[in-house]
C-alpha cells in the first residue's frame, strides 16, 4: 500500500501523465487506430486536462481530419489541436 501512495506522489511531483490522463490518451489513440482507413505513421496523444494534440505522420489530409473527427467523439476531449503532418509518399 504505501508504494502506491509513493508512486502517486512521484506523479503528482512531475510532468508524468496522470492517470486520467493516461487513459484518455490511450482511448483517443486506440478509437484512431481502430477507426481510420489508413495507417498513422508515429502517431501520439498528448493530453493536458481536457486539451489534446494529436502528432504524427499521414498520407492525406482526409486522413488528418478523420483522424481529428474521431478524437473529438471520444469523451474527455474537449479541445484538440491537430499536429498530424501530411506527407508526400510518392517522393
Amino acid at each position: 500500500m504505501s508504494t502506491l501512495l509513493d508512486v502517486q506522489q512521484v506523479l503528482k511531483g512531475t510532468d508524468a501523465p496522470q492517470p486520467a490522463e493516461a487513459k484518455l490518451a490511450a482511448a483517443i489513440k486506440q478509437a484512431i487506430q481502430a477507426n481510420t482507413a489508413v495507417t498513422i505513421y508515429d502517431l501520439h496523444v498528448l493530453v493536458d486536462g481536457g486539451s489534446v494534440t494529436l502528432t504524427g505522420r499521414c498520407n492525406s489530409y482526409h486522413v488528418k481530419k478523420q483522424a481529428q473527427g474521431v478524437a473529438m467523439t471520444v469523451p474527455g476531449c474537449v479541445d484538440l489541436t491537430n499536429d498530424i503532418e501530411v506527407i508526400d509518399v510518392t517522393a
